[in-house]
This record gives C-alpha cells, sequence and structure tokens, in this order.
C-alpha cells in the first residue's frame, strides 16, 4: 500500500502547478485537503478528499476514488462549475510522477454545484486512480 500523506501531496502539487486552475484562484494556497483546519478560508477554494484506498493483488500498488471539491461564494454557481470542469481536464487521463509516487488518473464524471451553506457554491470532480510507487 501506499501512504495517504504521499498521495494527498502528490495530488496537492499536481493542482498548485496547474495554471489553468490556479488563474481561477486568489493564490495556489486556497488549494487544499480536505481535512486542513486553517482559521481562514479565501474563495473560490479546492480541497482534496481522499477516499477509500484499495490493495491491488499482492504488489505495492493500489486504487484510490478522490473528488476535487470547489467552492465559490458568488452569486451565481459559475465560478465553482468552471473550476470543477478544469480540474477535470487537467487530471483526466493523465500519468505523472509526483514525489514518490505514480499516478495514472480517470475521471469518473462532474457533480455540478448545489449550496452548501447558504453563500457557498460546491461542486466537485470525481476521480479514481492507479496509484504506485516511483
Amino acid at each position: 500500500m501506499i501512504n495517504p500523506n504521499n498521495i494527498q501531496a502528490g495530488l496537492l502539487t499536481k493542482l498548485q502547478g496547474t495554471a489553468a486552475i490556479t488563474s481561477l484562484l486568489s493564490s495556489s494556497a486556497q488549494i487544499k485537503e480536505d481535512q486542513w483546519q486553517g482559521t481562514t478560508f479565501v474563495y473560490p477554494a479546492v480541497r482534496i478528499d481522499l477516499g477509500k484506498i484499495y490493495p491491488v493483488a499482492d504488489c505495492n500498488e493500489c486504487t484510490v476514488e478522490f473528488d476535487i471539491e470547489c467552492f465559490s461564494e458568488k452569486d451565481s454557481s459559475h465560478e465553482s462549475n468552471n473550476i470543477a470542469f478544469q480540474v477535470n481536464e487537467a487530471l483526466h487521463g493523465k500519468s505523472f510522477t509526483s514525489g514518490s509516487v505514480r499516478f495514472s488518473i480517470y475521471s469518473r464524471g462532474l457533480v455540478p454545484a448545489k449550496r452548501s451553506d447558504e453563500r457557498i457554491w460546491k461542486s466537485a470532480s470525481l476521480f479514481r486512480a492507479r496509484i504506485s510507487p516511483a
């Protein structure tokens, strides 16, 4: 198996290095893991939500399902949906190495924006990845 922290760090590095996504945010620092517990939350924002990690047979590889959640506080859901679309474009069908982990990622679809709070839109890009040691 691969440490979930290594998977999360690899995805974080990839997303923070993708100009099509960071150009829609106030800074790449607005991309964080879902469990981040900072005291400030600036919109728009992107969060990496790791799901279950499954071992592949008897080897060190695994598969993981994860969501990239995209938040906006604009009046319209357009911004949140656009960020989710750009995340999907940046990751679907891509293979890359980050740190000690190699990723092969495929989209499971998009979830259009819904209100998650009175003033907050939340949309998501859903993925499945094959993960192996680099």
